[in-house]
């Protein structure tokens, strides 16, 4: 925080909570201000934050960045909304709800959807050079204390260049990648279906993940393997299994 920077605080008790009507920190870079009501069982929290740059957090990338988030309290349930913008043209949010004590129950559910329209601006953070495009989508849920639970979801691609020769080819034009993946309280993860398909072939992935017993299997397709193996020409499949005990 340099430069000139200023401080409000209003906020009073009474037998019902707390209350904070006002809340503010403005630097010359950045901008935060919130409110909030706190009770045993109706809490309420509104907060926005702004970064000017966001270069002044992360090394190589310029921009404002955005926060809002709403959180609202119902006996032992809080509902979630956090909406984000950065550079790129990235716009992201999430919504849900988690409940419990945190002690003997703790579930959340909850879904994401981002979008990033140019890849580009995150190049110096990445170090290597991107681009294309991208949006995200998952849903999930599950039992926190636990740790298990469930999550979907699908990324699509347009154009995409990691500066991975042998990806960027496969990912030229469209791509998706869809995933339904499962995590037991054992540790065991379920991968019920990871597909990614792109104009150059479909790979399928499907089996379980854990310490001890390990089961997977994959089902390829490329339409040309000269675009791996420049000798070959000509589609090509294969369907590996590995696994481990």
């Amino acid at each position: 925080i340099t430069g000139e920077s200023q401080l409000l605080l209003q906020a009073a008790r009474d037998e019902t909570g707390t209350r904070i009507d006002r809340f503010e920190i403005v630097t010359t870079g950045t901008d935060l201000r919130g409110r909030a009501t706190l009770a045993s069982d109706g809490s309420t929290v509104d907060l926005t934050a702004r970064l000017l740059d966001a270069g002044l957090i992360l090394d190589g990338v310029s921009g404002p960045v955005g926060l809002t988030l709403g959180a609202r309290q119902q006996a032992e349930t809080w509902s979630i909304t956090l909406d984000a913008e950065a550079p790129g043209q990235t716009t992201a949010r999430l919504t849900g709800t988690v409940t419990g004590d945190g002690i003997d129950l703790l579930l959340a559910e909850g879904q994401i959807s981002a979008q990033l329209g140019d890849l580009s601006p995150w190049s110096t953070l990445a170090g290597r050079p991107l681009s294309g495009a991208a949006r995200l989508s998952v849903d999930a849920s599950g039992d926190l204390l636990a740790r298990s639970g469930t999550a979907k979801g699908n990324l699509n691609g347009q154009n995409l260049r990691l500066d991975i020769p042998t990806a960027d080819t496969l990912l030229r034009g469209d791509s998706s990648l869809n995933f339904e993946i499962r995590q037991t309280p054992e540790g065991m993860t379920i991968l019920d279906l990871v597909e990614l398909r792109t104009p150059q072939g479909v790979t399928d992935v499907t089996g379980r993940v854990s310490a001890n017993d390990s089961r997977l299997r994959f089902d390829a397709y490329i339409r040309d393997i000269g675009l791996l193996t420049p000798e070959l020409s000509g589609p090509a499949s294969a369907q590996p299994r590995m696994g481990s005990a």
